[in-house]
């Protein structure tokens, strides 16, 4: 699949309020989905904090997904140095947007394989 429909389906499928949760992790839920990212809240009401998921990040990784045909951390530091993403929490709500529209199934909480 080409990351135009890809994208499209993120677009139509990904919702405020969508559960983004591993068996790790149990507050990760997005908060905005304005044209630019995705804002996903990590960790509780009472500690909260935020991740922005951009497109272009979804298309980076969507790319290499498709050449390799598995999207894990080594995926994501393909393009993004530590500075770039200083919480873990990144690689794992990629693979969990696009685990929820249906375009990988999840192996574990940190290996994602392409459908």
């Amino acid at each position: 699949m080409e990351w135009e429909e890809a994208r499209t389906q993120i677009q139509n499928n990904i919702k405020v309020g969508d559960n983004l949760n591993t068996t790790r992790s149990t507050y990760r839920f997005v908060r905005a989905v304005p044209p630019v990212h995705f804002r996903v809240q990590i960790g509780s009401d009472k500690k909260r904090n935020f991740i922005d998921i951009t497109w272009t990040m979804l298309e980076k990784c969507w790319r290499e997904l498709n050449k390799t045909g598995k999207y894990n951390c080594t995926v994501f530091r393909k393009y993004y140095s530590k500075k770039d993403w200083p919480h873990g929490c990144y690689v794992h709500t990629v693979g969990k947007i696009f685990e929820k529209v249906g375009l990988v199934d999840s192996v574990d909480d940190k290996f994602y394989v392409l459908k």
